[in-house]
This record gives C-alpha cells, structure tokens and sequence, in this order.
C-alpha cells in the first residue's frame, strides 16, 4: 500500500469543496515563505508573500533596497523554485511596493 503525503489529502477536500484555489495559494505562499526563511534569511522580513494566482507570485518589499534585491534574485528564486514539489509551477514573480499607513494627529 502507497503512502500519501497529508497535503495531498488537504487539495482532495479543497476541490470537493470547492475551495481549491483558496487552499492552493495558501499551500504555495506557506511553501515559499519557509524556502525564504532557509535560504534567504537576510531578506526574509523584508520580502512579503501577498498572493499566489495562475502561476503568478506576488510578493510585496519594505522599501526600494528590498525591492531592487528581490528583483536581482528573481531569475535565481524561480530556479529555486523549480527544484522543489509544488502541487503548481511558479511562472512570474510580481514585485510590488508594501503599502505603508501614516497615522496623522488629530488636532
């Protein structure tokens, strides 16, 4: 008898229910963020997992440095990322800047 990875079982239910591309994007950022952490440790609290759509990773930077570095290792994460057991191919990183809140006083 073959044993089944307990993700696998997580999609399974994903699409009975029809929550499949909700659970999908969910698995996918989670995967990343943990290759992040490992391997990019320096970056990782600058780099923000927004969204995971139809091969498209959207990851959103503190400022322009986190910007600019994550767009000089974009050829080499998608490297990366095609090395590892994704239930989806990533195809684009999309970079985009991380919305800031300024709080004003109230007079």
């Amino acid at each position: 008898m073959a044993f089944q990875r307990a993700g696998d079982f997580l999609l399974l239910a994903a699409k009975k229910y029809k929550l499949s591309d909700q659970v999908l994007a969910s698995i996918m950022c989670e995967k990343v963020r943990n290759i992040l952490r490992k391997k990019y440790a320096d970056f990782a609290d600058m780099w923000h997992l927004q969204k995971f759509e139809h091969g498209v990773l959207s990851i959103a930077t503190e400022n322009s440095a986190a910007g600019s570095e994550l767009f000089l290792r974009t050829h080499e994460l998608l490297e990366d990322f095609a090395e590892h057991d994704f239930p989806e191919k990533i195809n684009e990183i999309r970079i985009v800047r991380k919305k800031q809140t300024v709080n004003y006083p109230s007079n």
